[in-house]
């Protein structure tokens, strides 16, 4: 944003993330890029790590999609709709 910089961490297993967004003032000023960082981490019954990846996007307008896997079988995936408003 003009005046600030904001970030926010969620996490999930198995449904959606319970993480809230923050909280955005008129004193923030426009929003002027937004950066997305996720890391997908597929764990079997035990709980022990089997695959993951990271992935990244950007944008200076408008919005992202993103979908990030874990494994290319499309396990432990993410999907995620972010969009700066005009």
């Amino acid at each position: 944003m003009a005046n600030r910089t904001t970030w926010t961490v969620a996490s999930c297993a198995d449904g959606p993330s319970p993480a809230t967004w923050p909280e955005f003032a008129d004193t923030d000023g426009a929003v002027q890029a937004m950066y997305i960082v996720v890391v997908t981490v597929l764990e079997n019954a035990e709980h022990d790590m089997v695959d993951y990846n990271y992935c990244e996007v950007s944008s200076t307008k408008g919005y992202v999609t993103l979908q990030c896997a874990a494994d290319p079988q499309g396990n432990g995936e993410v999907q995620m709709l972010a969009s700066i408003a005009p």
